[in-house]
C-alpha cells in the first residue's frame, strides 16, 4: 500500500474518531499519573467505607490487622504519647468499673448491718434518709477519721507551682519551697532507685516495657500526717492530710486533675511562672479539701432502749402475723383443694388481690361460703388490738363451670332431678345408689322409670322404697289436717270452699285412696271479717247470721257472703242491727221529752224552758245523726198544748205558737226545717170545768213525734 494511501487512512481515521481518540489519550495521561489516582481514590473513599459498614462486616475483618500493628507500633516508639492520649479516656472508664464494684460492696456491707438496732444505728439511717445517701455510705462516712489540710498543683516538668490552696485554720508555709521540695524528692527516688526497678525480672514480668514507663512516687507517711500525689502527663496533684483517708480521696484526685488537664493543658505546658492563669483552678482545687470527724460515743440510754424494744417487738408482731396469715390461707387453700367438685389448677397475684383460677361445679359449695366456715376473712383479735388478714375483696375466684364426678356432688344431682320426698333417703351403699323410706306410688313409678338415665352408669337399689299414698298433689291449706288410715282420708279444719269442691275431685283420682270424709270440714269464712260479736254457720249453701252488728257490716255481707262459692242464700233473722237499735232507743228517748210554758205563754220567758230547749236539741241532733248513718229520713212533728181554760179559739192559738216557738228554736241552731212541723192539738169538746191546777199545768206544754219515712228506690 502506498504512503498516499496510509495518509488517506490516516485522515480518514481522524475525521471519523478523532474526539473520541483525544479522549482515550487523556484517560491513559490518567490512570498512568499515581497523584491522580490518590485525588480520585482520596475523594469516594469515605462514602465506600460508609457504604461497605452497611453492607457488611468485611472492611471491619480486612482492616483490624492493620489496627492492631498499627497500635502495636505506635507503643514500641513512646508509651507516654499513647498514655497522654488515653489519659482522659482510661480514668473514667477505670473510675466506672470500680465504681460498680464498690456498689456491689456497699450493698454486701447494706445487707451486713440491715440487722443492726442500735441508736447509732437509727441515727445514721435517718441521716441516710434525709441526705439520699445508701445507709452504707453514712456508715463508712462515720467509720474512717481524717482530713486534708492543702493542696498543690505542680508543673510536671519544671517543678513550678501552679495553684495552691489550704485550710484557713491551717498554718501556711512557702507554697514554692513546698512544690521544689517535693519535686527534688521525687526526682532523688526516682535516680536512686531506678535500676532495681528496672532489673531483669521486673522487665521480664512487664514485657520489657520498663525502659518507656515512668515510676512516681504517690505517697509519703510520716506517723499520722500523710502526702498524696497523683501524677498527669503535664501536672502534678499533691495533698498534705492527717490521718487515714479512704481511697475514694484518691480517686477524688484523679478527677479533679483529669478535669484541671482537659480544661488547662496549653495553659499548663506554656506555664512562665504567671500564676494568675490558674486562679479559677482555685475552686476545683478546693473540692479536694475533704475531711471526716467521728461522733462522741453516748450512752444508751431508757428511751433509745425502750425505742429499740419496740422495734423488735414491732418487727416480732409483724413476722407473728405474717406466719398467722400465710398458715390461714395455706389451710383454706387446703380445704378449697378437698372440697368436693372445686379444681384449683393455679393461684397467681394481681394488684394486692388473690386469684384462684380452676373448675367448680355448680352444685359445690360456694367459695365464699367455705371462707366464711373456715373463718379466713374473720379478723384476729388479742385485746384492743385487731388484725384481718383477708377480706373478701383481696381473693377472687375465676371457676370455669363443669360437672364433677365426686359421689357428695353426684348425690346432690340426683336429688335436684328427682325430687324426692321428704321421708326419701338418698345415699350410696357399697358404691350402690340407694333410696329408702316411703312415697307415693307414681313418684316411685316414675322414678323405676328413669333411674336408669341418671343413675350415672352406677347401680341403683329401690327395692327399700314404700309405696304410700301421696298427696302432694293437694295444695293443702294449713288450717287443714288430712289423715289417712288404709285408704280412708278424712279432713278436718277449715278451708276455703272452692278447695273442698276441688278435693273431692282430685282425691278420687289419687291411688289408693278408697274413701273420703270431709264432713268435718268447715268452709272458710275468714273473708267476711266478721265482729266478734257475730256467729256465722254454713249449712247446705245457706249462710246462717247471728248476734249483733253495725249497718255497715251488714249492708256489705250479703255481697260479700254472696260471691263465696257454694253459699247460695243469707239467713239475717237472728242479727240484730246495732244501729237500727240505737236509733230506736234515741226515737224513744226524745219523744219522752216536754217543754211546759206558764198560763198563756207562748214563749221561754223562764230559764228552766231554755235549759229544757237546750237538753231536747241535743236528743235531736243526735236522733238526726243516727238517722243520717242509715240513711233513714225522719220527720219531727212537734205538738202544742194548752190547758182547759178559754174557748177553743184562743186554746188553739195558743198550742200553735207554742209548737212554732220550739220550731223557730230548732232551726235557729242549724236543724233543717223541712223535717219539722207545727201542730196545735187543743179540742174542741175539751170539758172545762172539772180539771186541776195540776193537770191544766201539765197540759201547757210542747211534746214530740218521730217519723221514719221509707226509703225511696234509687236513693
Amino acid at each position: 500500500m502506498s504512503n498516499q494511501t496510509t495518509n488517506e487512512l490516516d485522515l480518514l481515521r481522524n475525521l471519523i474518531l478523532g474526539t473520541e481518540k483525544n479522549k482515550i489519550t487523556v484517560l491513559e495521561k490518567h490512570f498512568n499519573d499515581a497523584n491522580t489516582k490518590i485525588e480520585d481514590v482520596s475523594s469516594v473513599l469515605p462514602q465506600a467505607i460508609k457504604l461497605s459498614i452497611h453492607q457488611n462486616e468485611q472492611l471491619a475483618d480486612e482492616l483490624a490487622p492493620v489496627v492492631e500493628k498499627a497500635v502495636k507500633v505506635s507503643v514500641k516508639r513512646d508509651i507516654r504519647i499513647f498514655a497522654d492520649a488515653l489519659y482522659p479516656v482510661i480514668g473514667p472508664a477505670i473510675r466506672k468499673s470500680m465504681s460498680e464494684t464498690i456498689m456491689q460492696m456497699l450493698q454486701s456491707i447494706n445487707q451486713a448491718i440491715e440487722h443492726s438496732f442500735s441508736w447509732k444505728g437509727i441515727k445514721w439511717r435517718f441521716e441516710a434518709w434525709k441526705s439520699g445517701k445508701t445507709f452504707a455510705e453514712i456508715v463508712l462516712k462515720h467509720s474512717l477519721i481524717y482530713r486534708v489540710e492543702q493542696v498543690f498543683l505542680i508543673q510536671k516538668k519544671t517543678g513550678l507551682l501552679l495553684q495552691h490552696t489550704t485550710l484557713n485554720e491551717v498554718v501556711q508555709q512557702d507554697a514554692n519551697l513546698v512544690s521544689a521540695m517535693l519535686t527534688a524528692i521525687q526526682d532523688f527516688v526516682r535516680d536512686s532507685f531506678h535500676h532495681s526497678l528496672d532489673d531483669d525480672t521486673f522487665n521480664k514480668t512487664s514485657n520489657h516495657q520498663s525502659n518507656t514507663t515512668e515510676h512516681n512516687l504517690n505517697q509519703i507517711s510520716m506517723g499520722d500526717f500523710s502526702i498524696w500525689i497523683e501524677q498527669g502527663p503535664d501536672a502534678v496533684i499533691a495533698v498534705a492530710l492527717k490521718g487515714t483517708a479512704p481511697k475514694l480521696l484518691r480517686q477524688e484526685l484523679i478527677t479533679t486533675l483529669e478535669n484541671i488537664h482537659q480544661q488547662y493543658t496549653t495553659e499548663i505546658q506554656e506555664f512562665d511562672g504567671d500564676e494568675t492563669n490558674f486562679n479559677q483552678v482555685n475552686e476545683q482545687l478546693k473540692h479536694c479539701l475533704l475531711s471526716q470527724y467521728k461522733s462522741e460515743e453516748k450512752k444508751l440510754s431508757w428511751m433509745t432502749l425502750g425505742a429499740v424494744l419496740g422495734v423488735i417487738l414491732g418487727i416480732l408482731m409483724w413476722f407473728f402475723l405474717y406466719l398467722y396469715k400465710a398458715q390461714r390461707w395455706e389451710n383454706y387453700v387446703n380445704i378449697i383443694k378437698t372440697e368436693p367438685g372445686i379444681v384449683i389448677t393455679d393461684i397467681t397475684h394481681h394488684n394486692g388481690q388473690t386469684i384462684l383460677h380452676g373448675l367448680r361445679d355448680p352444685l359445690a359449695k360456694k367459695p365464699t361460703e367455705i371462707a366464711s366456715a373456715n373463718k379466713l376473712t374473720q379478723p384476729y383479735t388479742l385485746g384492743n388490738f385487731s388484725f384481718q388478714p383477708f377480706n373478701n375483696e383481696q381473693i377472687i375466684f375465676h371457676l370455669e363451670p363443669y360437672q364433677s364426678l365426686a359421689k357428695t356432688i353426684f348425690l346432690r344431682r340426683i336429688k335436684q332431678q328427682i325430687q324426692p320426698p321428704k321421708d326419701v333417703e338418698v345415699y350410696f351403699n357399697k358404691n350402690i345408689l340407694t333410696l329408702s323410706g316411703k312415697a307415693g306410688t307414681d313418684w316411685i313409678s316414675t322414678l323405676k322409670k328413669n333411674i336408669h338415665f341418671i343413675s350415672n352408669n352406677y347401680q341403683s337399689n329401690l327395692s327399700q322404697l314404700i309405696s304410700t299414698i301421696d298427696l302432694s298433689t293437694i295444695n293443702t291449706p294449713k288450717t287443714v289436717q288430712l289423715k289417712i288410715n288404709k285408704g280412708n282420708v278424712t279432713a278436718t279444719g277449715v278451708a276455703p270452699y272452692d278447695w273442698i269442691i276441688k278435693t273431692k275431685v282430685t282425691i278420687q283420682k289419687i291411688p289408693g285412696i278408697t274413701h273420703y270424709d270431709d264432713s268435718q270440714l268447715r268452709i272458710d269464712l275468714s273473708s267476711l271479717n266478721a265482729p266478734k260479736n257475730v256467729r256465722l254457720n254454713f249449712n247446705k249453701g245457706i249462710l246462717n247470721v247471728s248476734g249483733h252488728a253495725h249497718n255497715n257490716w251488714i249492708k256489705k255481707l250479703s255481697a260479700r257472703a254472696l260471691s263465696l262459692p257454694g253459699i247460695e242464700k243469707i239467713n239475717l233473722k237472728n242479727l240484730v242491727n246495732t244501729d237500727i237499735r240505737l236509733l230506736s232507743k234515741l226515737k224513744q228517748d226524745f219523744e219522752t221529752e216536754s217543754v211546759y210554758y206558764q198560763r198563756s205563754k207562748t214563749i221561754s220567758s223562764n230559764s228552766n224552758v231554755n235549759k229544757d230547749l237546750q237538753r231536747i236539741l241535743k236528743k235531736l241532733q243526735l236522733l238526726i245523726q243516727q238517722a243520717q248513718l242509715l240513711s233513714t229520713d225522719l220527720r219531727i212533728i212537734i205538738q202544742g198544748f194548752s190547758d182547759s181554760r178559754g174557748n177553743y179559739s184562743t186554746r188553739y192559738k195558743v198550742s200553735y205558737l207554742r209548737a212554732e216557738h220550739v220550731r223557730q228554736y230548732f232551726i235557729r241552731q242549724g236543724i233543717n226545717n223541712s223535717i219539722l212541723s207545727s201542730h196545735a192539738m187543743a179540742k174542741k169538746n175539751h170539758a172545762t170545768t172539772h180539771s186541776s191546777e195540776q193537770e191544766n199545768q201539765l197540759n201547757r206544754r210542747v211534746s214530740f213525734i218521730v217519723h221514719f219515712l221509707p226509703v225511696e228506690k234509687g236513693k
